[in-house]
Formats: structure tokens, sequence, C-alpha cells
């Protein structure tokens, strides 16, 4: 059974090889190819003062999520509580532990006064297949990204 908690900067190692294994899923990898010390930096920033909970199973962390508050541009007197990356290692997935997650964020969303929740898919092969589970918990699209590399 997984658990979720706060993350500690004593999971940052283990969050930047979740990191690498995201790059590598994602098209994200060919723009951004960071890695171990450059990745850590990074999600140190928000293990210290933004979202950042783990996943574990066994003690061993196999998913987090991380993410920020931020006012919305068009009305700054309205907060979102927006995702910045979403992990589980696939051995771990098609379990409990990416909705534990994604429960520990919108708790922490509405302990923190935002009006919404804002999650980002990953289109894999032309596919979103979290998109599909997270359409199922109440969450719908209103606007897609388009990446173009310079």
């Amino acid at each position: 059974m997984s658990t979720v908690r706060k993350a500690t900067t004593n999971d940052i190692a283990a969050l930047a090889e979740m990191g690498e294994k995201f790059l590598a899923y994602s098209e994200y990898g060919s723009i951004a190819p960071v890695a171990g010390a450059d990745l850590g930096r990074g999600i140190a920033r928000f293990v210290e003062g933004g979202f950042a909970y783990v996943a574990e199973i066994d003690g061993k962390v196999v998913g987090a999520l991380l993410g920020v508050m931020s006012p919305v541009w068009f009305a700054p007197e309205i907060k979102y509580a927006i995702e910045i990356a979403w992990w589980v290692n696939e051995e771990a997935r098609g379990g409990r532990a990416a909705f534990r997650l994604l429960n520990a964020f919108e708790a922490w969303a509405r302990d923190n006064g935002a009006r919404a929740v804002v999650l980002s898919d990953l289109v894999i092969n032309g596919e979103t297949p979290v998109g599909k589970i997270v359409g199922r918990l109440g969450y719908r699209m209103v606007e897609r990204s388009h990446l173009k590399e310079l």
C-alpha cells in the first residue's frame, strides 16, 4: 500500500531520479537535457517553498507531485494551485499512489485558498491517458499547450 507525505531534502536525489525518467518519457527531455544536480536544484525549490509530496511503497519513494500557488493573471485576487510535475514510477502505476498524491495536492490547494487546481498531462503517441483519468475525477480540459523548439 502506498503512503503520501511531504517531501524533505532527503528525498531530492530520488525525486531527481524520477525527473530523469520523466524527461526520458516525455518530449521535454529533448529540449531540457538536465540531470542529477541540476534537477536536484530545481526540485529543492519546491521542497523548500512550494508543494512537494512523495508517495512511498514499503519505504521506497515511487512517485511525486510538485506544485505552486499562483494568482490568476486576469483576476489576481483569485489563486490557482498549479501542478508542475506529477510522476509515478511504472512499477507503482495502477495502484493508489497517483490518486493519493492528487488528493494531498487538492487538500493543500483548499487549505491555501485556491479557487481551482490546474493539471497538465503529457501527449504520448497521440494519446493523453492521464487526461482521461482526471476527467473522471471532475477535471475538464480548458487549454492545451504547444511546444516549438527554437
